[in-house]
């Protein structure tokens, strides 16, 4: 009875150190990213979370994001996060898949050497990239950056569910970006407008200035004139 009362027991607490599920983990992470982008942190710390969450939880080795420069509209990096410093480096295969990604507005899995050859020249690169996935960011139909998250070396590969996920923390990261820009432009405004109104300020003292002075001016020539000067002679003395 006390044996059965023991592997009870023990049943019981291999089920509750049962690890969370892939759902729960997302929603543990979307709620994380969520706080952080209702946050004052400013764009560049809020991308950073984006990417290191977004890696925890596809469990790789390399995230990246990437922002579309407004005048030439390529990509370029504006964070990477790897665990392991000799993972750091972008490579020109990541490149090409995220410009696919954006290219044609939807998410790129390869999952192995059978999809890379269908896409790029996949070169036998050290650390070599063993899967890679790019989610294209965007706003209102625009182009804003991408997400890429690779695997290097790994005997693994990312699933058919991870897109589905990573779109949606790629959403966010969307936000983050227009919402950002958004703020920035607002504060041009305002600076054009406190600005604008110095502007104002300043010509209204001026005037004030002139009209002051010449106020003065004609008080000290009316003292100054006689009754002579205005025909005075005519008066009675």
């Amino acid at each position: 009875m006390i044996l059965k009362k023991l592997l009870g027991q023990s049943a019981k607490s291999l089920e509750e150190e049962k690890p969370p599920s892939d759902l729960e983990r997302f929603e543990r992470a979307l709620f994380e990213i969520g706080s952080v982008i209702r946050s004052p942190k400013d764009l560049p710390t809020i991308l950073a979370f984006i990417a290191r969450e977004s890696l925890k939880f596809v469990k790789g080795n390399r995230s990246t994001i990437f922002l579309t420069d407004g005048k030439s509209g390529t990509m370029k990096i504006q964070y990477t996060y790897a665990p392991e410093p000799a993972n750091k480096q972008v490579s020109q295969f990541e490149e090409k898949g995220v410009a696919w990604a954006v290219s044609q507005r939807k998410p790129v899995l390869l999952q192995g050497p059978r999809d890379f050859s269908d896409f790029f020249n996949h070169g036998q690169e050290e650390p070599k990239i063993t899967s890679l996935l790019c989610i294209p960011l965007s706003f209102q139909g625009k182009s804003v950056g991408a997400l890429s998250l690779v695997l290097i070396d790994e005997k693994r590969s990312f699933n058919e569910k991870d897109p589905k996920y990573l779109a949606v923390f790629g959403n966010q990261a969307s936000f983050a970006i227009e919402n950002a820009r958004l703020r920035e432009e607002l504060g041009k405004e305002i600076s054009c407008r406190r600005a604008f109104e110095k502007y104002l300020d300043d010509i209204l003292q001026r005037l004030q200035s002139s009209y002051g002075k010449e106020w003065e001016r004609n008080e000290e020539h009316i003292g100054s004139v006689t009754l002579e000067q205005i025909g005075g002679e005519n008066y009675p003395s």
